[in-house]
């Protein structure tokens, strides 16, 4: 069976992503939580990151003989969009993660969603203190990340999951895996 790494970089972003990769390849593949900073157990296939940011370029410049590296996107589950028709419609929100490419990437797969009436701005959790915002718009997987903000403005927390066109590259990735490792035991 084909050994799958997930790598969130947070606790909620681990959970979530061994959550869905495990739903989504049930059956296919042994799914399990790492860490970024941790050495891969030596059985491991394919390691799926959280996005296709930081971590995923940096791993990529490691050589990882026999290991593929892939990172899933993720998009807005339709319980994410009923949350933001709560907001009123006006308002400026901030779009705020833990890293600043992160946050306009969460914004582009609002915008994506539809939800357009609002004016935003993005940031950093570091600088939710700083942002003309009216209420704060975070992944729901980053919200326990979420500091303190000291003007007590609403926090909403969008629920994603792994985007279709993302799921079939990782069951593909799977396949093609599991078909070498069974020609090299045949």
């Amino acid at each position: 069976m084909v050994q799958v790494l997930v790598i969130g970089g947070s606790e909620g972003a681990d959970e979530m992503l061994e959550r869905r990769i495990g739903g989504i390849l049930r059956g296919l593949a042994r799914v399990r939580r790492g860490n970024y900073n941790d050495p891969f157990p030596g059985d491991i296939d394919l390691v799926v990151f959280y996005g296709k940011g930081k971590r995923l370029r940096e791993m990529q410049k490691r050589n990882l003989p026999g290991v593929a590296l892939v990172g899933a996107e993720l998009t807005l589950l339709p319980a994410g969009l009923k949350e933001l028709q709560k907001i009123k419609p006006g308002q400026v929100c901030g779009v705020v993660a833990e890293h600043q490419r992160c946050a306009n990437i969460f914004l582009s797969e609002i915008i994506r969603a539809g939800f357009v009436e609002n004016r935003f701005v993005t940031g950093t959790f570091q600088e939710i203190e700083r942002l003309e915002a009216d209420c704060f718009i975070v992944s729901e997987e980053m919200a326990p990340l979420f500091p303190p903000d000291p003007k007590n403005r609403p926090l909403v927390a969008i629920p994603r999951t792994v985007s279709p066109e993302s799921a079939a590259e990782i069951i593909n990735l799977v396949l093609e895996i599991g078909a070498r490792k069974l020609n090299r035991t045949s």
